[in-house]
């Protein structure tokens, strides 16, 4: 990671915050602010191009059919990722389209866990979360 002191060392530290750099008097300058860019910046939240098709009336049922098969796995041990794949592949499912069944099912405990920890809309008091 470090290279050598005389010439131009440029390097960062762990959180790429700190840089080493030789001024023109030939003294090192140490913990400089160094900005690098975002790698990836969301410009929009909300509705994709493709949404409006993907998610429209006629494509529900087989949304339906793939968030239940995607229950029954999850319900039977089997592993989110695998589970959600199959159940993509055997539905034809845009990764859109898994990525909203996977977001929309859990196990029947997690559904029964969630329920314990439920609050009804107008009670004061606090409730332990386990």
């Amino acid at each position: 990671m470090w290279r050598r002191l005389w010439g131009y060392p440029k390097t960062r530290d762990c959180q790429g915050l700190l840089s080493l750099k030789k001024s023109s008097s030939g003294v090192i300058k140490t913990h400089q602010k160094i900005h690098f860019p975002v790698a990836r910046h969301q410009t929009h939240r909300g509705l994709a191009p493709h949404d409006e098709r993907l998610f429209a009336a006629r494509q529900l049922p087989a949304l339906r059919a793939a968030a239940a098969d995607l229950c029954w796995l999850l319900d039977r041990g089997y592993a989110s990722r695998s589970a959600v794949e199959l159940v993509g592949n055997r539905h034809n499912l845009t990764s859109r389209q898994r990525m909203a069944v996977s977001r929309h099912a859990c196990a029947l405990e997690d559904v029964q866990r969630r329920q314990k920890l439920c609050v009804e809309p107008g009670r004061r008091d606090c409730v332990a979360v386990p």
